[in-house]
This record gives structure tokens, sequence and C-alpha cells, in this order.
């Protein structure tokens, strides 16, 4: 008995200082990488004005012209196609080629056609093709940041540190909501270009250093682990089919799709109902309470990432994950029924802020979890939750136009509408419930797509820190050289 309590006292000794080691490498990691973060949080901020921006700045350029709704829907659409593919060549070069070359690459192409895309009326071919070559670069922009994000976080500090980058893309579509059209009543639809071209040369100037000194993000102290992993060194290495087939992965993939399906759906729909179903122009509001809700889900975001480091420290990875996500869903659900029946604008853009900030909540999970199933392929899982998201806004366009179709001035077709998308959204909780994962995926370790879930396939837990610590904690059978 004296024995068993000292071996349980050392333990916990060793675990309390594995506690406060880990701390001081989370706090370290941040400080070394401060710069890597600031400019990843630049690159949301200004994608996002931009592409927010266009979209402002072409509406302006159809009115005077007298452009139809379908040529206004083929330009802006000439972006998303290319944006949903392009992503999985962004992750797997920045594996390659290094994160900040493909990063820098990738920024420069979208900057520069800001300076060159035509407004004309004569020239709407180009600024199709323009749209479409900004679509294929900026696709690969966000697959680059999370395989950045995956080197400079630990398991302690990347629920915070991705959901700060990732609430800023609120934040800049908010930014350029409220100024781009002031800039296009100043100076025209150009002046809004020029303005992203002139904040993207800042960055590509301050980016320049870092792109030039290292072509790949320097790995932190979580990753030496993955060392027993190959990773891959060209495109056609990566194992696109059991990363595909992987449950987990599956389950961020269906949550990606009802999150942005609810996204869009309200940004693109609430205006037609207020309009139609309230005769109230929306344009007669204020900016500010146009742009507050997307405000409350950049703060609410942000704050859901630090619950989930917090969640994680204390009941495991994957129930906080399961937590933030599962409950985020859910409760986007009940304001979603509720829209419909709303009498006033200000009831139903109420309603439209508290789902914007549940949905937002759940971004506290999903959009981490590919940090912790594979960090070696964080920027590939990326790619996939961002092809998900993609398709899901495409679909709250197409069916939602669809179901409205049956009658845009009948209150029942706007209850369907929005009944559809609470259903998908408690559906996709419990699905992401049943499989999403917490421990880390070896990918390249040859494991079958249909084991690959947190459950069954060889991983590193998720609060190991070290090679160390996943030796000791996953029981693993050494290697039969004594050295690894």
């Amino acid at each position: 008995l004296v024995a068993m309590d000292t071996s349980l006292a050392a333990q916990s000794v060793r675990k309390r200082r594995n506690r406060e080691m880990r701390a001081a490498d989370a706090a370290s990691a941040l400080q070394s990488h401060r710069i890597d973060m600031l400019l990843l949080i630049a690159t949301s901020l200004m994608t996002y004005f931009e592409r927010t921006g266009f979209t402002i700045a072409f509406t302006a350029v159809a009115n005077v012209n007298g452009y139809s709704q379908e040529v206004k829907g083929r330009v802006m659409g000439c972006f998303f196609y290319p944006y949903a593919f392009s992503g999985f060549a962004g992750g797997a070069l920045s594996r390659t080629f290094g994160v900040w070359r493909i990063l820098w690459i990738a920024n420069f192409t979208w900057i520069f056609l800001c300076l060159v895309s035509p407004l004309a009326p004569e020239n709407l071919f180009w600024l199709r093709l323009c749209r479409f070559l900004a679509g294929l670069a900026q696709g690969m922009v966000f697959p680059c940041m999370h395989t950045a994000l995956s080197g400079v976080t630990t398991v302690s500090t990347r629920g915070f540190v991705v959901s700060v980058v990732v609430s800023c893309i609120y934040a800049g579509a908010a930014a350029s909501m409220m100024i781009s059209p002031a800039l296009v009543a100043f100076g025209g639809p150009r002046a809004q270009l020029l303005t992203a071209f002139g904040i993207g040369c800042a960055w590509l100037a301050l980016a320049a250093p870092r792109m030039a000194r290292d072509g790949s993000t320097r790995q932190s102290s979580v990753d030496v682990s993955y060392k027993q992993a190959t990773p891959s060194s060209s495109l056609w290495d990566v194992p696109w089919g059991v990363i595909l087939c992987c449950p987990a992965v599956q389950a961020i993939m269906l949550a990606s799709f009802s999150f942005h399906l609810v996204y869009v759906l309200l940004v693109s729909w609430v205006p037609t109902f207020v309009h139609h179903i309230l005769l109230t122009d929306l344009n007669q509001v204020g900016v500010v309470t146009k742009v507050a809700p997307w405000l409350l889900m950049s703060v609410v975001c942000t704050l859901a990432g630090k619950l989930s480091d917090v969640s994680a420290a204390r009941m495991g990875v994957r129930n906080a994950r399961c937590l933030l996500t599962c409950s985020g869903l859910c409760l986007t659900a009940v304001p979603l029924l509720l829209i419909a029946h709303a009498e006033t604008p200000s009831a139903a853009l109420a309603l439209v802020g508290v789902a914007l900030c549940a949905d937002g909540f759940s971004r506290g999970g999903f959009s981490i979890n590919h940090l912790d199933i594979g960090p070696q392929y964080a920027g590939i899982i990326a790619a996939f939750m961002n092809f998900a998201g993609t398709v899901g806004s495409a679909t709250a366009t197409d069916v939602g136009g669809r179901i409205l179709d049956l009658g845009v001035d009948d209150r029942a077709s706007w209850s369907l509408l929005f009944q559809c998308a609470a259903a998908l959204c408690v559906a996709s909780a419990a699905a992401y419930f049943a499989f999403a994962g917490g421990d880390t995926v070896l990918f390249d370790a040859g494991v079958h797509p249909e084991t690959c879930c947190h459950a069954a396939a060889p991983a590193f837990k998720g609060d190991a820190t070290s090679a160390d610590d996943y030796l000791e904690t996953a029981k693993l059978v050494p290697s039969s050289d004594s050295s690894s």
C-alpha cells in the first residue's frame, strides 16, 4: 500500500509537471510565432474584405450598365467554381514547397487581379476570367493557413488561435460592408478594388521576409511525434482515399456543410424575406444594424475557441469538440424555426443574430477538429472541409430558390425552407457526435479507411505533447530501432 501511494503521488507530480511544461511551451510557441499569427489574421481580414467588397462594387457597375441578374450571377459565380477545388492543391503544395511560399504566391495572384480586373461593359469576358483566377488563388489560401496553424499551435492553444484567425473572416466581411459602399460612392467601383490592392500590397511586403527566410512553418513540440509517419513529398503521395473515407473527417465535412448552408441561407434570403413578407426594404436599416450580427458572430467564434481549449483540458479533446459543435448546431435550429413567424424587421434581424451567433459557436468545435485528428494533413482536411462548405453555400442558394418558387409571398414556403435547414443542423449534430474524433489518426500508417476513426485507428492521444507522452499514454509497441 505504501508503494502504491508513493507511485500514485509520483504520477500526480509528474502529470502536474507535464501540465506546467505544456502551458509554458504553449506560451513560448505563441510568442515565437506572433508575426506568423498576425500575418494569418491579416490574411483572413483582407481576403473577405476583397470578396465582399467586389460584390458591392460589381452590383454598382451592374446597376449603371443595366446588367441582368443572369449576367451578375455568371460573373460572381465564376469565383466559386475553382474556389471549391483549388484548396486540395493548396493543402498538398504547401506541404511540398512550403506554407509561406504557396500562401504568398496565392495572395499575390488575387491581389494583382484586383489591379487589372476590368469593369467596363465591353470587357465582361476578361472580368469573368479574372474572377475565375481569383477564386483559384483564394481557394488555396485557407488550406495553406491551416497547414501553418498546425505548426504554430499546441493542443492547449489551438482552439483559441484557430478561432481568432477564423473569426476575422466575419470581421473582414463586416468591415467591407461598412467601408465599401462609401468607397464606391466616393471614387466609383474601381476605388474599392484599388483599396483591396493597396491592403494586399502591404501584406505582401510584410510577408516577403517570412517567405524568403523559411519556406515551411517550423513544427512545434507537439509535432515531434509525427516523425513516425513519413510525410509525403508530392501531390500524388497524399493518402486522399484514406483521409476522405475516415469517419472523423466526414463528420467535420458534414458539420462544415451545415454551417455554411445556414450562413449563406441567412445572408442570401433574409433580405428577400423582409422585402416580400414584412414589406420592408432592408437597405433602409442602418449599416451598423446590418453588420452587427456578423460582428457578434466574430466575437462568439473567438470565445468559443477559448472555451474549447478550457473544455478539452477538463473533459478531453473529443468531448470538448462535440460539446461546442453539437450544442451550437442544435441551438441554431431554434431561431431558424422562428424566423418565418417574425412580424417585424427588428424581430427577424434579432433572430438572425441569434442564429448566426449559435452557428459561430459551433465553429469552436469542428473547425479546430482537423488539427486534432490530422495535424500532418491539416491543409488537406481543411480543403475537404472547405469543399463541403462551398457545396453547402451553393445548396443554400439553389435549393432555397427552388423552395421559394412555390410561393415567395407565402409564409408556408419560408417555414418549409427554414425547417429543412433546422432539421439538417440537428441531423449534423447527431452525426458529428457519433463519428467525431479526438485522437490523431496516422493516415500514412496504412490504416484501412473503415477503421480510421478515433476509436479504432492507432493514434496519438489528444493530450499528448511529445513522442514520450504518446508512447506512455498510447502504449504502442516500439519500433525495432531503439533510437526511434
